[in-house]
């Protein structure tokens, strides 16, 4: 017997979309009511777009964010742009997830970037997102 992924989810697997959905089951699983999105565009005045990799409203509180396959995808420039973003449509809390452990210094970047623009931070790496149970 030969398993092969069908074209549809080898594409999905390759633009990362599992990070997001793994994210976003992470959270529907922690908290019921969280109703979130998977990737969405997002235009600007001044016609400057951005997107986000998850959307929504977890426990009356709207958040937004990135998923990256890899915890070193969050370098300087991507953490504030990403806050940035999240800044922009005006989010409470800024998600930054990972299926891999996040390092420490990067968490302290995105933080300090956050109590900059007034919005929570929220981190989810492997433990949440891959547990060992």
């Amino acid at each position: 017997m030969l398993y092969r992924l069908n074209t549809f989810i080898d594409q999905a697997a390759d633009l990362g979309v599992l990070p997001h959905l793994m994210t976003i089951a992470a959270r529907v699983e922690q908290h019921p009511t969280s109703h979130l999105l998977p990737g969405i565009d997002l235009r600007f005045e001044g016609g400057v777009r951005g997107e986000a990799d998850v959307y929504g409203i977890r426990q009356g509180k709207v958040v937004a964010g990135e998923s990256k396959t890899s915890p070193r995808d969050f370098d300087a420039t991507q953490i504030e742009h990403d806050i940035d973003t999240s800044a922009r449509i005006g989010v409470d809390i800024h998600l930054m997830a990972s299926v891999h452990p996040i390092p420490e210094d990067t968490r302290n970047a995105a933080q300090a970037a956050c109590e900059q623009n007034g919005i929570e931070l929220l981190v989810l790496d492997q433990e949440h997102l891959r547990p060992t149970q």
